[in-house]
Order: structure tokens, then sequence, then C-alpha cells
């Protein structure tokens, strides 16, 4: 590992228009010593053609410069194919359509640097849409810096690629044999809830990332059906399980992981009319939970055709 390089890694689907931007903003970073690992998943576009381009200007400006090509397996196998090549004392991660902030990287190094005594760092964030800002994401004033529990369940939980900035050592304790489980669903809580995990998380009042709205992008797109929101919760909870239960802590939160995306599951059930899957899934509550009241109140309060149904149907 060398010292005070830092490697960002990108997993890359089709970005052939955005790596122009996306590489300057590298190039152009007020800090140098940087290895850039991107992986190319199985792009249809000239994205290949671009990522070869670049490769004698990454010298020139003395950046390491690696890049593979694999076959479309998600961005989860593509960050598992970079990180054991991966040569720096710290670890970024950012996605190809976006572009870091020109002093974004300096800054989080410069925290961690100071701060030995975390491991894990993050920054204020700019969302982009049609190039106008949107708004800033920074957590709450009052927030702890112990942030694991508001990343799995998202609770003030902004923008995941591009906010962080890990010390390797601490990832590769955390992080057995430099491999993530492996879902197209996505990549930010494997690489993220070990790190965080009992341990507390630096925060730099800059902003270090630009992160941009794209309508129907690869990591972006929407779901349509009752029956692909349904696919989406189960992947969280597929990815949850997965992370959490070689921690040993998949117990520990499994009844409060349950419930919120029972919750969810409740919301889309409502928005498609599915009254009767609502019913089954109270029911099940009933039976399974001790802590069930909670989803049957905060429906209650919180949607009047939930509250009518409530009072139709046996399952109190």
């Amino acid at each position: 590992m060398e010292k005070e390089l830092v490697t960002i890694i990108t997993p890359c689907y089709n970005g052939e228009q955005f790596l122009n931007k996306y590489f300057m903003s590298i190039i152009n970073q007020t800090y140098k010593h940087i290895e850039l690992i991107v992986v190319n998943d199985g792009s249809t576009d000239k994205t290949e053609e671009v990522l070869v381009q670049y490769e004698k200007e990454m010298k020139e400006n003395r950046i390491i410069y690696k890049h593979f090509k694999q076959e479309n397996l998600g961005q989860a196998s593509a960050i598992n194919t970079a990180l054991p090549n991966v040569n720096g004392e710290f670890l970024y991660w950012m996605d190809c359509d976006d572009c870091l902030e020109y002093n974004g990287i300096e800054k989080l190094v410069d925290f961690l640097k100071k701060h030995q005594d975390y491991n894990i760092v993050r920054g204020k964030v700019r969302i982009l849409k049609d190039n106008k800002t949107v708004r800033i994401g920074k957590p709450k004033k009052s927030e702890s810096e112990y942030i694991f529990e508001n990343y799995m369940f998202a609770k003030n939980a902004y923008c995941f690629p591009g906010t962080f900035m890990v010390r390797m050592k601490d990832f590769d304790q955390k992080i057995n044999g430099r491999s993530i489980y492996c879902t197209r669903a996505g990549q930010n809580w494997q690489l993220l809830l070990p790190i965080l995990y009992e341990q507390k998380c630096g925060f730099v009042d800059n902003i270090v990332y630009n992160y941009n709205i794209i309508e129907n992008s690869h990591s972006k797109i929407k779901v349509n059906t009752f029956e692909e929101e349904l696919k989406k919760i189960e992947s969280h909870i597929d990815i949850l399980y997965n992370v959490l239960n070689p921690m040993k802590i998949w117990k520990k939160y499994q009844e409060e992981i349950e419930l919120l995306y029972d919750r969810r599951r409740i919301r889309a059930g409502l928005q498609y009319d599915k009254y009767e899957y609502i019913v089954d899934i109270l029911k099940h509550e009933k039976d399974v939970y001790t802590n069930y009241k909670k989803n049957l109140r905060y429906w209650m309060l919180k949607n009047k055709a939930f509250y009518n149904l409530y009072r139709k149907v046996k399952f109190r």
C-alpha cells in the first residue's frame, strides 16, 4: 500500500458522453498523487475507445491509470474487479457520469491525515440537474458522527457515490478478501456499512463532488410497476442480509429492517390498490413481530385509504 496515494475506482457502463468531463475533473485535482481504476462493465457505446484515448493524458499528468473490460455484470461486480488492484492508502469511489470538485480529493485526504482516529470521512455534495444546482447534500447539524444506522435505514443519508473516502487499511480489515456481495441492485451498502459500524465518520464542510441527476441512467432507473417495486424492496433486503449476516449483526437489526420494508411494501400496495396484499402483510406482522403496532400507527395517521381499510378487515 503506497502512502498518501489515493485510489479512485469507477464502474462504467455506457458513459461515453460523460467521460471527458469525468476525466478532466480528475486531471484538474489540486491533489496529484492519484491512482485511477476504471472498469468498463460491458458498455455498448464508445466507452472503451474513450478509456483508451485517455491513457496518454493520464500518463502525462502522472496519474497511475488502469482500466479493465468485462461483460455487463453490474456495478458491484465491476467494483470487485477493481478492488484487488488498489494500491492506495486511501480509497474513493465515484460514478462515471459525475465529476469531482477541483479540490475534493485534497480536502478529504487532509482530514484523514490530520485525524488518525478516523477511518472514514465524507464531504458535501452538489446535486445537479441540467447543469443547475438542485440542492447541496450535507448532514444535519444535530447528526452524530456515528451514522451506520442512518445509512442502513436511508435516514438523512445523502448521495452515496463520491461522498466518502476510507482508509484502505481499515477497509481490508472489515471487508474480507477485497470482495463485496455481488448483486445488480447496487454496491454502496456493501462498501460502506462494514466500515461505518461502531466507527465515527468525519466530515469536511466543503463540496467535494458533483452528482448529476440523469433521467433513465443505468444507475438511476425508476420502477414503474407494483412487481418492480416489490423486486426492488426484496433486492435491498437481500443486500442488507448478505452484508450484516457476516458481521454477525443481522439478528440484531432484522425486525427493524423487516418492519421498515413492510412499510415500503404497504406504500406500494396503496399506490397500486393492492389491498389484499396489505392485509396479508399486517396479519403476518401481528403473528411474527413484537413491534408490529408501530407500522399500524404510522399508516393510520398518514393515509386515509389505509385507515378505511383497517376499519373494514379483521386483522386486529
